[in-house]
């Protein structure tokens, strides 16, 4: 029997090579088409994005509009996640918020509770306010034009133009943008402990997109997860955080330190951490028997 498997799949195998390349051929082609119409489009352009309840304007230019076109939508498990555990009653923070998709998707789901939307890039910023404005949402959500950091100060963004959703205090590596120039900015930063004292918020969920520099965001927000006790969804890249000094290990000690259970996002249990380039959700261990029960 086992020898016949393995003729049926060596007679098989041009059929399967022969599929890829299809498949490889169909990408780049409609890749081309989007490339080209980034180049051509005027103005931004507006699409609706269902699993985030809303619409948002893209600058064409941009990978997240061709992921939006090539994938037919995006990230709809963490969309999902996201709701699944946000409070009505209290507040939403975004960090990295982008052009406002988790933004979005937690203000027009609140009740009582605000939003904090955090984004240092101009580029971005601007399609926040609009895509804020263009579902209606002007009035529960702040903006901070700046950086989270583990100190209020200053510091330097590397970015590409048209391309904000790879900018970093980092130096840019990513294959989207490879031979690209990378241009430099300077921005504001601050603490979430500090944002959430002076905006008096009471923050039931945070979403952290810092492209490697979670460990700094979670110094900063020590006594945010002391007092308020959200729930936090994160990326987290060993590989990023280790180019910026620090490691995913370090950032899930410093955590679980402060009494977090880190589980994987799409399992919702504590098997399957992707530390090299993934996603954590980290619950506080108060909470996290009955939230298991209701999401497990």
């Amino acid at each position: 029997m086992l020898y016949i498997k393995k003729i049926v799949k060596v007679a098989l195998w041009p059929l399967v090579v022969m599929r890829r390349k299809i498949l490889k051929m169909r990408f780049e082609r409609r890749r081309s088409v989007i490339d080209y119409l980034g180049m051509i489009a005027v103005d931004d352009i507006v699409l609706r994005i269902e699993e985030f309840g809303g619409c948002f304007a893209f600058d064409a230019r941009s990978d997240l509009f061709a992921r939006v076109l090539i994938d037919k939508g995006y990230e709809p498990d963490l969309a999902t996640l996201c709701l699944s555990c946000l409070d009505q009653n209290r507040d939403f923070i975004d960090v990295g918020a982008n052009i406002g998709f988790f933004s979005v998707l937690a203000a027009s789901n609140l009740k009582s509770g605000r939003v904090l939307s955090i984004e240092p890039m101009s580029n971005s910023r601007d399609r926040l306010r609009k895509n804020i404005s263009i579902n209606g949402l002007k009035h529960k959500v702040e903006i901070f034009e700046g950086a989270v950091s583990d100190k209020i100060g200053t510091t330097t963004i590397n970015y590409i133009e048209g391309k904000e959703e790879y900018s970093s205090i980092l130096n840019i590596e990513h294959p989207g943008v490879d031979g690209q120039v990378a241009k430099k900015c300077q921005t504001s930063t601050s603490t979430l402990d500090h944002l959430v004292a002076e905006l008096n918020l009471n923050p039931g969920m945070i979403k952290v997109d810092a492209e490697g520099s979670e460990a700094l965001v979670f110094k900063g927000a020590q006594e945010t997860f002391r007092k308020h006790r959200p729930i936090i969804l994160s990326e987290l890249s060993d590989y990023l955080l280790k180019r910026n000094s620090s490691s995913a290990q370090e950032v899930i000690d410093l955590i679980k330190g402060l009494g977090y259970v880190i589980c994987d996002p799409v399992t919702r249990t504590q098997k399957g951490l992707d530390l090299d380039f993934g996603e954590i959700l980290c619950i506080p261990e108060e909470v996290y028997g009955k939230w298991r029960k209701l999401n497990t």
